[in-house]
């Protein structure tokens, strides 16, 4: 009887644990770099490589939801010749949602303040996703990815839908609010996703800064080398303004492994030492005077 009691704790332990679901945004600091372009029938092709991010929270009917911003880079492409397709601007602060989740379901707030689904994580294999951005994608398997230190189920659809796949707490292979069954020479798709400024899925070297010139020209006039080291870290500012005013080299648990203030007089040019360390991958986070964060992953042979 002793062993049976301990056997259905175990199993109602476990799966407490899987019922556990990370919601969207899975943090205050969640951002995602999504890409989407438009045609409208015409010879130029509309782009739009966007950042969105949480700003704040707003309360509807007793329901608290996300407020989602992006801030991007606009420019065009020729869709159909002949054609000047050759406009480009800047943009930041674009309102582009209200999102919550509950019980795994993750809900967009409408103009009209009525709520529509986006994405529902309490699906099992063989299930169908129908939603606002969903007509009918089937699950054929789920699996785990890593998400930083953490795993994340991810339900992979088949192989016939266009959008291949979703992942808790993050989207889907296509985007955010995108929809998930349309995809033409110019569509919208996933780059990558990071908390804190720091990219954790997709393409772990994007930038999570597009469209704000001033994190632009940082970004673009910082030089880290040699990388992978076995030693030392050189750091290199040019032609900024900007000074660093401190330093930290975080672990892949969220752990601060060193928290160094730089030297006005060494700012443009210091050397981050490595050697104490045990080999494998850190994030090293540059400070800047103007309240900036820049963040870069750096590898320890």
């Amino acid at each position: 009887m002793r062993k049976i009691i301990l056997l259905l704790l175990f199993i109602v332990h476990f799966t407490l644990i899987a019922q556990i679901i990370i919601p969207i945004p899975a943090d205050s600091t969640s951002a995602w770099r999504i890409v989407r372009g438009y045609t409208y029938g015409g010879p130029c092709a509309d782009i739009y490589n966007s950042t969105y991010y949480v700003d704040g929270t707003i309360t509807h009917n007793d329901k608290e939801y996300f407020l989602i911003y992006e801030s991007g880079e606009f420019h065009q492409e020729i869709a159909h010749p002949p054609g000047t397709c050759n406009d480009s601007y800047t943009y930041e602060g674009i309102y582009r949602g209200a999102i919550r989740t509950e019980n795994g379901k993750t809900y967009r707030l409408n103009n009209n303040n009525s709520e529509s689904l986006l994405l529902d994580f309490t699906l099992n294999v063989g299930d169908t996703l129908y939603s606002s951005i969903s007509n009918g994608l089937v699950i054929e398997s789920i699996d785990y990815v890593n998400i930083g230190y953490e795993k994340r189920r991810r339900f992979n659809f088949t192989v016939e839908n266009i959008c291949g796949w979703m992942i808790e707490g993050i989207g889907h292979e296509l985007g955010l609010f995108e929809t998930m069954y349309e995809r033409v020479d110019f569509a919208s798709y996933f780059v990558c996703y990071g908390e804190n400024g720091i990219p954790l899925f997709g393409n772990m070297y994007c930038e999570m800064y597009v469209g704000n010139d001033e994190a632009e020209s940082l970004i673009h006039n910082l030089k880290i080398f040699p990388n992978p080291t076995f030693d030392e870290l050189t750091v290199v500012i040019a032609e900024s303004t900007e000074m660093i005013k401190s330093y930290r080299l975080i672990d892949v648990y969220g752990n601060v492994i060193c928290d160094k203030k730089i030297n006005q007089n060494d700012n443009k040019d210091f050397i981050v030492d490595l050697r104490d360390l045990k080999s494998g991958i850190y994030i090293l986070s540059l400070n800047f005077d103007n309240n900036w964060c820049l963040f870069r992953k750096v590898i320890k042979r």
